[in-house]
């Protein structure tokens, strides 16, 4: 299964990076795919404009997920037959607009795969919830369509 995280609470696991720097910051030395890190562009846009949530999803659906359809296809393909489970990372806080939540709409949408968030209790047990903000699977999903007519 995939599941998507932060470097603050997932530390066990087959863990990958998908930020800018791979975690570096928080001390991660991990597997990273640099491919779906959002560039520096949209997170200084994003960042120095009021945290502008459409104008990120936008540039990351078309300078990102749309160009990584085939790395995407094959960690689906890559992880979903095996036992280990695979946790997408970046530095946001699970209440908080993040692309690895772009990242988690777009399979859904694409391939009909649920990546639920994880939560690792202070005992090491999953705890796991699709509770993420609604309307980036809903705004990715407006782009998408209008894309592919």
């Amino acid at each position: 299964m995939i599941f998507t995280s932060n470097y603050d609470n997932a530390k066990e696991g087959n863990l990958v990076s998908i930020s800018m720097d791979g975690g570096k910051r928080a001390g991660f030395e991990g597997e990273w795919i640099r491919e779906l890190a959002p560039n520096e562009n949209i997170y200084n846009h994003w960042n120095n404009n009021d945290q502008w949530d459409q104008y990120y999803i936008n540039q990351y659906y078309y300078q990102v997920l749309k160009g990584q359809m085939f790395l995407l296809k094959d960690l689906v393909n890559k992880y979903e037959g095996y036992k280990k489970d695979i946790i997408l990372l970046s530095y946001a806080k699970p209440d908080e607009f993040s692309h690895r939540y772009l990242v988690s709409s777009y399979l859904e949408i694409k391939y009909g795969i649920v990546v639920p968030e994880l939560f690792i209790d202070s005992e090491g047990n999953y705890i796991t919830t699709t509770e993420k903000p609604k309307y980036t699977k809903d705004k990715l999903l407006r782009l998408v369509q209008i894309d592919e007519r």
